[in-house]
């Protein structure tokens, strides 16, 4: 990504932001962290999220930046949904992957 952005060229970053959980998960693993996996849909030109942890959960965005703005709104939103209670903080972890293949001209 260019143009101000914080990865300039990469195949896989994390970020971890906090979000609220369950607070029986949370006895049980005190630093439970959510997994979300972050593809880069080339066709699209977005990000597109994922995740077994979340049921429910796909975003997409432009950037890694708004994609994650929007899991810190979605993921609270739709653990809600699926009937887990939202008193305790958590975290979540994305995993960006992003490949690239080109055809060398010999």
């Amino acid at each position: 990504m260019s143009g101000g952005g914080q990865f300039d060229s990469f195949s896989e970053a994390a970020v971890l932001k906090h979000v609220k959980i369950w607070p029986f998960v949370e006895k049980l693993h005190p630093l439970s962290v959510y997994e979300i996996r972050a593809q880069w849909d080339s066709e699209a030109g977005v990000w597109v999220a994922e995740s077994e942890d979340v049921p429910g959960l796909v975003a997409e965005a432009d950037s890694p930046n708004v994609l994650s703005q929007k899991l810190r709104v979605l993921i609270p939103e739709l653990l809600e949904l699926n009937g887990v209670p939202n008193d305790r903080t958590a975290r979540f972890h994305v995993r960006y992957l992003h490949e690239d293949s080109h055809i060398l001209a010999s």
